[in-house]
């Protein structure tokens, strides 16, 4: 019982200083005037997403003379992403960025636009979420039942296979182990492919090369580079497989308690600040692609004809993911036009 009534102490103590924390938080606010909000982010702060959000946050304080600030907290400080998006659905987080795969159990229609092979190129993916499927999809109803509110769009650049043997047709990849995230999308998709796929935590990939694990891994060439990974695989096909959109998301408790012009304010500097991203990845992209060229890596394109065939083995990953939204997937595409 002692053991218990002591325990029972600490907790209550714990509680007390967490609600004493928020309470001289507030204090603080209402005697400066200034209002301050806190944004997750999980990758380190010179990355074009984490550029992105800084961006975001100083566009916030300069429209409001100060009156706003929005604290960015970079490298998973306040928790993974699933996370930080449930403390965002309470208001204990007022903003996180995070791709659109850690969205969709909240609002699966979000898994249409990480289909594989969905988009011809950069320009198709961006007139998609500059358009009214992408504004469709920031509103999402179910994303608005869960107290989400979506603020605006990032890119996370495409993704590629790389392997430490050469790459380039479909039959090279072919039977092969290929590392994936751990989602069903992108195991199917892998098996689509006729090969193996093995979850593989990220930081784990340049060893399970070295032990033999994996033959094949994807990524986006900063990830590429950035892990090392082009040191062990060598070779990157550059099918861009993969298009997987990010957003800003708002927490609809912390909107509600903010003026309409505030809210306003919110939309439009997110907006702002997705232009501002795009630079930054292309910057930051073509740095990693240099550095990987310069240390002997081979990027290998696919032709047409390459391309159609690694396309069209996606076709039931297609129906299995996006039964419910062909109308969808055709506007999609159609917008390629």
């Amino acid at each position: 019982m002692k053991k218990w009534a002591g325990l029972l102490i600490t907790l209550v103590a714990i509680t007390g200083i967490c609600f004493l924390g928020i309470h001289i938080r507030q204090e603080d606010r209402s005697t400066k005037d200034v209002i301050v909000l806190r944004l997750a982010n999980n990758h380190t702060a010179d990355y074009p997403t984490s550029q992105g959000c800084d961006y975001f946050a100083k566009a916030v304080e300069e429209a409001t003379d100060g009156r706003i600030i929005i604290e960015c907290y970079c490298d998973a400080a306040l928790g993974r992403e699933d996370d930080t998006l449930k403390q965002l659905q309470i208001g204990g987080i007022d903003f996180v960025r995070c791709p659109v795969n850690v969205l969709a159990p909240y609002a699966p229609r979000l898994n249409v636009l990480s289909l594989p092979y969905l988009y011809e190129n950069d320009e198709h993916m961006w007139k998609v979420l500059n358009g009214d499927i992408g504004e469709q999809f920031l509103k999402d109803p179910a994303l608005d039942a869960n107290n989400i509110e979506g603020l605006c769009w990032y890119t996370a650049g495409s993704r590629s296979f790389y392997s430490n043997h050469l790459l380039g047709t479909f039959k090279s990849i072919q039977g092969t182990t290929i590392r994936t995230q751990d989602s069903d999308l992108m195991r199917s998709m892998v098996e689509a492919l006729s090969a193996t796929p093995v979850t593989v935590a990220f930081d784990d990939i340049y060893s399970a090369f070295l032990t033999g694990d994996i033959d094949v891994a994807e990524n986006n060439i900063p990830s590429y580079v950035s892990t090392a990974n082009y040191k062990v695989a060598p070779y990157m096909v550059l099918d861009e497989h993969v298009r997987i959109p990010e957003m800003i998301v708002a927490s609809a408790v912390t909107m509600k308690d903010l003026s309409t012009e505030d809210q306003a304010v919110f939309r439009k500097c997110a907006k702002d600040s997705t232009k501002k991203q795009i630079e930054y990845w292309n910057a930051y992209e073509e740095k990693a692609y240099e550095t990987a060229l310069h240390a002997g890596c081979r990027f290998i394109d696919l032709n047409e004809t390459q391309k159609a065939r690694f396309s069209n083995a996606m076709k039931d990953v297609w129906k299995q993911y996006a039964a419910d939204d062909e109308d969808l997937v055709q506007a999609i595409q159609a917008a390629a036009d």
